[in-house]
């Protein structure tokens, strides 16, 4: 799945990883849940099938309730389960930790903002001791050194190109 937005997993896209890995442990193509879906009254074509599963495109196809429910029953899972998504303990991680990657970094860009805003203030100030008083630029002095030290830039950017590698090995090994 190509998820490179860095936007985190909704319940559309966990249901969507979630009915083509149960589709694929079943063995069936798209065209055969399509065909079996027409025992439960929905009309499915396969790109539609695929568009649902995929969820990476500009603009993922809506999945309507009675959808959802008949895809649930064709492949046999309880209804309430089926957006939680697929047991694939590399990906829970992998999303966990690039979520908490890119709060350091947005921390560390918001300090940094923050710095400068303070910084500013105290030039124009004629009396910047009052304003450094707080002693808050030298903290946040120190949390953004941390932040820096700990190169979150470069770690977020190599944790997105081994999650794009991880999604490659995935497609290559389940293919359409």
């Amino acid at each position: 799945m190509g998820r490179e937005t860095g936007r985190p997993y909704t319940a559309e896209d966990w249901f969507g990883l979630r009915v083509r890995h149960e589709r694929e442990r079943l063995g069936w193509s798209q065209a055969e849940l399509a065909a079996r879906l027409k025992d439960y009254g929905v009309d499915l074509h396969p790109s539609a099938i695929a568009k649902i599963e995929l969820r990476d495109v500009d603009r993922p196809r809506s999945i309507r309730l009675n959808e959802a429910e008949a895809l649930a029953d064709a492949l046999g899972l309880e209804r309430g389960t089926i957006t939680e998504g697929v047991n694939i303990p590399a990906i829970d991680v992998g999303v966990d930790i690039l979520r908490n990657m890119e709060m350091l970094q947005r921390v560390r860009e918001e300090t940094a903002s923050l710095l400068g805003s303070i910084e500013s203030v105290m030039s124009l100030s004629d009396h910047p001791e009052e304003v450094e008083v707080l002693l808050l630029p030298e903290k946040l002095r120190k949390i953004d050194a941390a932040l820096r030290a700990m190169d979150v830039d470069a770690y977020v950017a190599n944790l997105r190109e081994r999650w794009r590698q991880l999604t490659l090995r995935y497609q290559a090994r389940y293919p359409e």
